[in-house]
């Protein structure tokens, strides 16, 4: 991820090599600070410490298997019916549970999870998230991802631009010296 704006977070840029859950092994992380000009790699951190919205728990996709799932209810907002998911970890996590809001759609490969309630080991709500998606190809991305922390008040906002999918890149681009140089041209 290449840092663009706000202009006093440009360069700062962020890698991200994840494992398949099954591994046990934690993901790799690097970020680039280019007002020290240096790559530090990043372990993970304690979520209820994460101010500035994402955890390694939030970006990383989890097994089915990992969580115990329950239909909650259907639900009508907007004009939109929605499946109200609760989702609770089976092994330590740092959430007590997720409850996920996805669009009803005719499709299930269509469905997707439009909020998601993060609630800490206490059932009190930590954080929620809420995304709008785009199809691109036959890959659904993020158009828009917010996250707001409830106890904090302080909410983070990817906007998506520019994105392609299944463009062979090639593995070199995700290295340590392509986080110092920036973005690369095409």
């Amino acid at each position: 991820m290449f840092t663009e704006s706000p202009s006093d977070n440009r360069g700062v840029n962020f890698m991200r090599w994840g494992f398949p859950s099954k591994s046990g092994k934690p993901p790799d992380q690097w970020v680039y600070l280019p007002e020290m000009h240096m790559v530090r790699r990043i372990s993970q951190r304690d979520p209820n410490n994460m101010d500035w919205g994402y955890t390694d728990e939030d970006l990383r996709i989890r097994d089915l298997d990992e969580d115990d799932h329950r239909l909650k209810q259907i639900e009508r907002s907007n004009g939109q019916e929605f499946y109200v998911v609760e989702s609770i970890p089976r092994h330590a996590s740092a959430y007590g549970k997720r409850i996920s809001y996805f669009n009803k759609t005719a499709d299930w490969q269509d469905c997707a999870p439009q909020r998601v309630d993060y609630y800490d080991k206490n059932s009190e709500l930590l954080k929620q998230e809420f995304i709008t998606w785009k199809r691109l190809k036959t890959a659904w991305i993020w158009d828009t991802a917010v996250m707001y922390n409830v106890r904090t008040k302080v909410s983070v906002t990817y906007r998506m631009q520019e994105i392609e999918v299944n463009v062979g890149l090639d593995d070199r681009l995700f290295s340590e010296r392509q986080l110092r140089r920036g973005y690369p041209a095409p």
